[in-house]
């Protein structure tokens, strides 16, 4: 889950094994500068996109 707050972005993260219940021992949470978290979301995107269209794509016909 991520909230933006002010200045700041809240991540919280956890994980779900087969049951629906949060295990919450793996229950996290980070702050971090907004600037920050955007920069790299903007990054991760710029690096993905380039991936994808370097990828050959079947012709369709």
């Amino acid at each position: 889950m991520q909230f933006d707050v002010g200045d700041m972005v809240r991540l919280i993260a956890f994980k779900r094994y087969q049951s629906p219940v949060v295990d919450s021992d793996t229950l996290h949470d980070i702050w971090l500068p907004s600037e920050n978290f955007y920069r790299v979301l903007s990054d991760w995107r710029e690096a993905f996109e380039r991936q994808w269209a370097a990828k050959s794509k079947p012709v369709r016909s």
